[in-house]
């Protein structure tokens, strides 16, 4: 069983319909995470301007609406199993001299440190439409900063788990998106018949920028600074050794 309370205020601003203010906050407690950790304060501010609707834009019949925004936040994530922090404990069946007895061993390491991931976001955007509604879409960036990751680090099978759930390290991610969306044919009164069509493309790079204590690379866990999170670490490869005189003799002699 787990469960999330929140609290969220929102301030909205609107000035002749052209200048646009959203101020919120909100606050977050979630079960899932420690003791001292649970709760947090999310804060965003947006901004939009509806130049189609400026003075100097009256004359522009083609152009039906075109707005900028803007807008930064903080967001949580608590994406862990409920009792994580506490650490748990498995079964295992063995015999002890004749007899058959169940035993109890640590199955995951509590850690009573566990607390928000959190995700900061920087997006600005425009969104139009053109030729009353026939051509509408939008054009954005976004830039990401999480820190706190909830991520199980890898551990030597020695110590009697193999992971141990952290906030460790930060990542970044940008990308752009792009959307358009036409009507290309719209039926009158004597045809049912459209035709429309919609069109998007996006990119987004992203990368680890810190580890704890500072380490460049973790390479048990598969993490390394400056790389993807989902990097893949292997053996380079140069081929397969072949039924030929050069190859067996090259295999004999690094084997």
């Amino acid at each position: 069983k787990w469960d999330i309370i929140s609290w969220m205020g929102r301030l909205n601003y609107n000035y002749l319909d052209r200048y646009l203010l959203t101020l919120t906050v909100r606050s977050d407690g979630s079960s899932r995470l420690a003791k001292d950790n649970k709760w947090n304060i999310f804060p965003s501010v947006a901004a939009g301007w509806n130049i189609a609707n400026e003075k100097f834009m009256q004359n522009v019949r083609w152009i039906s609406s075109l707005k900028l925004r803007a807008s930064y936040g903080t967001v949580g994530n608590t994406a862990i199993s409920p009792y994580e922090t506490m650490g748990s404990l498995t079964t295992s069946k063995y015999n002890f001299s004749s007899t058959h007895v169940i035993g109890v061993y640590p199955n995951t390491v509590p850690n009573e440190d566990l607390g928000w991931e959190k995700t900061s976001t920087l997006n600005v955007g425009i969104d139009h439409s053109l030729l009353n509604g026939r051509i509408s879409g939008s054009i954005e960036y976004y830039h990401q900063w999480t820190s706190n990751l909830l991520l199980a680090q890898k551990l030597p099978a020695t110590d009697g788990t193999t992971s141990f759930m952290q906030n460790v390290g930060k990542t970044e991610n940008h990308g752009m998106e792009l959307n358009v969306s036409t009507i290309n044919f719209e039926g009158d009164g004597k045809s049912s018949l459209s035709w429309t069509t919609d069109f998007n493309i996006f990119f987004n790079r992203g990368k680890i920028t810190s580890l704890a204590s500072g380490v460049k690379d973790d390479i048990g866990s598969g993490w390394f600074v400056g790389e993807s999170l989902h990097a893949i670490y292997d053996y380079k490869r140069i081929g397969i050794w072949q039924n030929t005189e050069e190859d067996i003799a090259e295999a004999k002699r690094l084997g």
